[in-house]
């Protein structure tokens, strides 16, 4: 991933840019675009693997340790090993409810940030450490929560996410566990050369994104060979519904969420 075609250093340098103007030095994260009183912590993780990319790892540096700080360890809650979602965002209460007062795909989200970190980069050892750490506890979570393989997007990660982690740990279970969601994510890829989560640019992201890892990194040719073939077939359904002269896909799905 290291070497990028033309489009993509175009696109890549843009968006670095742009996030740049989003940097806060003194908290060591970027703001939230909509609503500059939050900090992200999910996108101050990607603009962090872009400034490795840059060589600005120094300024990496910072954003990887303020980010390890908004995780949640407790093994006994169903939120532990995921992060907040801003930095203001409070603990959960004792009874807390799924999306409101947490969200467990933060998990997965920035744990394969932090895994393609660690593949890609010679890190500080401390810091080497450290997101072996956290991958620990969000994959604690994540084994734990059991996403469904048709929650598409969180399950090719979960199941990645899930793999890697079970091979650095021996955790034998949760290797297992990642084989079964990968192959049941396949399985109902198959039923009609799509994912359940259909027709959704705000999800193909992700899935485009999670199929990469699993192409590009995945240990067992389950990953490797399924995600290739999966990566094509969803690429041609957004063919077909690609409107050229619009420049855009219809899509009947929306996530927005709004911080106040």
């Amino acid at each position: 991933m290291k070497e990028l075609s033309p489009q993509a250093q175009y696109w890549f340098d843009i968006s670095m840019a742009w996030t740049d103007k989003l940097w806060d030095e003194a908290k060591g994260l970027t703001l939230e675009p909509a609503n500059r009183q939050h900090h992200s912590i999910r996108n101050s993780v990607w603009y962090a693997l872009g400034l490795l990319y840059q060589g600005r790892d120094e300024r990496a540096f910072k954003v990887i340790r303020e980010v390890l700080r908004h995780q949640w360890d407790d093994v006994e809650k169903v939120y532990h090993g995921t992060f907040r979602r801003v930095v203001l965002e409070p603990d959960p209460p004792p009874n807390p409810t799924i999306w409101k007062d947490y969200d467990p795909n933060w998990r997965e989200f920035i744990c394969t940030v932090f895994l393609v970190m660690l593949k890609d980069f010679n890190l500080p050892e401390d810091l080497t450490a450290d997101l072996w750490t956290a991958i620990y506890k969000a994959s604690e979570g994540s084994f734990a929560r059991k996403v469904e393989p048709a929650y598409t997007n969180i399950a090719l990660m979960s199941a990645f996410l899930l793999d890697h982690a079970g091979k650095h740990f021996a955790r034998q279970d949760w290797r297992k566990a990642a084989e079964a969601l990968a192959q049941a994510v396949y399985a109902l890829f198959r039923e009609h050369n799509t994912f359940w989560e259909y027709n959704s640019p705000t999800y193909y992201g992700t899935d485009l994104y999670a199929l990469s890892l699993w192409r590009a990194y995945g240990l067992t040719a389950t990953f490797q060979d399924l995600g290739r073939e999966m990566e094509e077939g969803l690429w041609q359904d957004i063919a077909i519904f690609y409107h050229a002269e619009m420049q855009n896909l219809c899509a009947p799905m929306i996530a927005v969420m709004v911080w106040t």
